[in-house]
């Protein structure tokens, strides 16, 4: 179907895609949009094989009672080091001899580091899982975040504190993933509480710390990976040689400092590490998003199945088909 397609299209993967889609949708498009955002955004990881949590939270929207099988969407809470989260990195030793390869290491890469920054929320679109049941704070402060309801269209990490608005369906857009957070869960510098609508605890998130460990995690995947060796253990993380001391104090740094991420200081930082890891192989070549679509709506059709853009493809048939 790729190879035959007259140009690439785009899925809605992000929150920005989603913008001009009403907050009442079908069913059909609910179900899609559950089935990319758990594969990619919010992998499933509350399981009773992971030691995961009940749901606790009302079974009232309004007059509609949230039924048992509605509550069971708790098992799709994302949380790092999960039995599926494990599963992924390890099946990709099947595939390493495979033209794709790379862009399933990827596409797993990304998932794993989700696991982290996305704990405690679903891909789901939920209000019983994914709303807020109390005010989330920051930690240093102990003042509330000043959030601001805005739509799917302001929704973007350049103002984190712009939530989706709570919605008169319980089941919208408005409730998909930690839209109610606004972006403050991908901010590597925030530490804060917050209570999700499916827990009777609250929780207190520090970034800087998680999002450590997933770079370290990450690490020891692909180097058990590159090794050949034959699985990949949960709770495992790279430690880095005395070499690297000083780079990874620099990571730690970015992680808990906002001008490491935010504008252009921080891409500059980012980019002068890059380069010191990838070793004298040549500084990053500009990023150009168009690229691979470029490429591929110019290919004949017998060349399409060797792009980017088909491999990348591909790679993400089969992780979802996996999850």
């Amino acid at each position: 179907m790729l190879i035959r397609a007259p140009r690439p299209h785009r899925p809605s993967s992000r929150s920005s895609d989603l913008q001009k889609k009403n907050l009442f949708t079908s069913k059909s498009e609910l179900n899609e949009t559950r089935t990319i955002w758990t594969s990619f955004h919010f992998l499933p990881g509350n399981f009773p094989c992971d030691g995961g949590r009940p749901y606790e939270g009302k079974r009232k929207w309004l007059a509609r009672t949230i039924e048992p099988a509605e509550e069971r969407d708790v098992l799709l809470v994302c949380r790092p080091n999960s039995t599926l989260a494990t599963a992924v990195i390890n099946d990709l030793a099947v595939h390493r001899d495979e033209n794709y390869y790379l862009y399933l290491l990827g596409i797993r890469m990304h998932v794993l580091a989700d696991t982290w920054a996305h704990e405690g929320f679903s891909g789901t679109c939920n209000w019983w899982i994914n709303d807020l049941a109390s005010t989330p704070t920051w930690v240093k402060s102990n003042e509330p975040i000043g959030f601001k309801a805005g739509t799917l269209k302001k929704l973007t990490i350049s103002k984190p504190l712009i939530t989706t608005p709570a919605a008169p369906s319980c089941g919208s857009y408005s409730y998909l993933g930690h839209g109610r957070m606004g972006h403050v869960p991908d901010l590597p510098y925030a530490c804060y509480t917050y209570q999700p609508h499916w827990s009777q605890r609250e929780f207190e998130r520090n970034n800087p710390e998680a999002y450590m460990k997933a770079f370290r995690q990450m690490v020891e995947a692909m180097s058990v990976l590159r090794r050949g060796e034959s699985t990949f253990a949960c709770r495992t993380y790279w430690e880095e040689p005395s070499e690297r001391h000083g780079q990874m104090e620099e990571i730690a740094g970015i992680f808990g400092n906002r001008a490491g991420y935010d504008g252009s200081q921080g891409n500059r930082q980012w980019g002068h590490l890059v380069n010191q890891l990838r070793e004298g192989q040549g500084g990053l070549p500009p990023l150009d998003p168009e690229m691979w679509m470029s490429s591929a709506s110019t290919q004949a059709e017998s060349n399409r199945n060797k792009t980017s853009y088909y491999l990348f493809n591909k790679a993400a048939s089969i992780h979802t088909a996996f999850v």
